[in-house]
């Protein structure tokens, strides 16, 4: 658990506290005193005090609580779902870096194979001998890539390990298809469920704030004891706790006013989230359409590379068309690669902003 993870927990359970606090606030308050008179004798004192009307000003101040445990929730939401999302990406971006190694690692075997081809041909006097120092080069190139990719592919994996505080398995291999049927109806996000909590919060402190500057009625009782003698007293209680003034109308206006900016704040929230999720979807069914079409493109470019190569045995091909077809068939399946790993990325955005890429109960 990170620092920010303790800080919204600590925020959490510091709400459900004041919760509990808020939801017994209906009950009398007891004020209990103990004092010297002038005389230097003992008096002991207690005053109760039960409000009886009060414009729903405790109720509201019982809503502020609850609106208050809502936002602290949320946070907490938001904040696992950010580090499982730092934490998948991680995982993402290994797997993308093994398929790229996987990818440098057949083209270093069939550059291998041709450069054979091309010794042969030397050898033998029918090859240019600047075709060998090409494809030795470009050779070099592809197995510099596949040893880059597989480093990345372990600082990824390390990345992980410190994130999670602990070695993640090893990647068996990077499953090559996708899966985009994100569940998002009926689901909001969690910038929403925030923005609907502040409000619920900023209502119930208004109406908290109206009712303070309104009369309440209550009753009061005390009870003091002084040299041996007890006296009680019972009075109705009138009045507000703030001061009434010519400004009490606009302070008023004031409160209500802060509703309607919460209003405000959680539509746009509504409208941002849902524009958002609008273009991530239509981007995931982009992206699904081009996976889906690589895996044809792939094969006719495998069967071409496989045809030049055959040809080029013959001397009906040149070895650059031979490269170039070989540069085609790496480009499409390294391209393929970056399709999943940008639709996973995307995948796991959504799921961080929607707040299901953990279970609540696991928090």
């Amino acid at each position: 658990m990170n620092n920010a993870t303790r800080v919204a927990s600590a925020d959490l359970w510091a709400a459900e506290l004041r919760v509990m606090a808020a939801t017994k606030n209906w009950l009398p308050g007891i004020t209990p005193s103990l004092s010297l008179d002038g005389l230097g004798a003992m008096v002991a004192q207690i005053a109760v005090e039960q409000v009886l009307f009060d414009n729903g000003r405790r109720k509201a101040l019982r809503e502020v609580a609850w609106a208050e445990l809502e936002v602290a929730a949320v946070d907490v939401s938001i904040d696992a779902n950010n580090r499982v999302h730092d934490a998948l990406s991680l995982l993402v971006e290994a797997a993308y870096h093994a398929k790229e190694a996987a990818v440098a690692e057949n083209a270093v075997l069939r550059m291998s194979a041709l450069a054979e081809v091309v010794a042969l041909r030397s050898d033998s006097g029918y090859g240019d001998p600047g075709d060998g120092s090409s494809i030795m080069l470009r050779l070099a190139e592809m197995r510099d890539r596949q040893a880059s990719s597989s480093r990345r592919q372990a600082r990824a994996l390390n990345e992980l390990e410190r994130l999670a505080g602990r070695h993640p398995e090893a990647l068996s291999g990077a499953d090559e298809t996708i899966e985009l049927g994100l569940v998002t109806e009926g689901l909001a996000s969690l910038s929403v469920l925030r923005a609907a909590a502040e409000r619920d919060r900023k209502d119930a402190e208004a109406r908290a704030s109206r009712a303070a500057m309104l009369p309440r009625i209550g009753l009061s009782g005390t009870m003091q004891r002084s040299d041996g003698e007890t006296r009680s007293e019972v009075a109705l209680l009138a009045g507000a706790e703030g001061v009434i003034g010519l400004g009490t109308r606009s302070a008023i206006a004031a409160q209500n006013a802060r509703i309607a900016v919460a209003e405000q704040t959680l539509l746009q929230a509504k409208e941002d989230a849902s524009r958002s999720m609008r273009r991530a979807s239509a981007d995931l069914l982009e992206m699904e359409a081009s996976f889906d079409r690589m895996d044809s493109l792939i094969a006719m470019a495998h069967g071409t590379s496989s045809l030049y190569l055959a040809q080029f045995r013959e001397g009906r091909r040149s070895i650059v068309e031979v490269v170039a077809s070989f540069d085609t068939l790496w480009s499409l399946q390294s391209r393929k690669s970056q399709l999943w790993a940008e639709a996973e990325r995307a995948r796991l955005a959504l799921g961080r902003d929607l707040g299901v890429l953990i279970d609540g109960r696991e928090l």
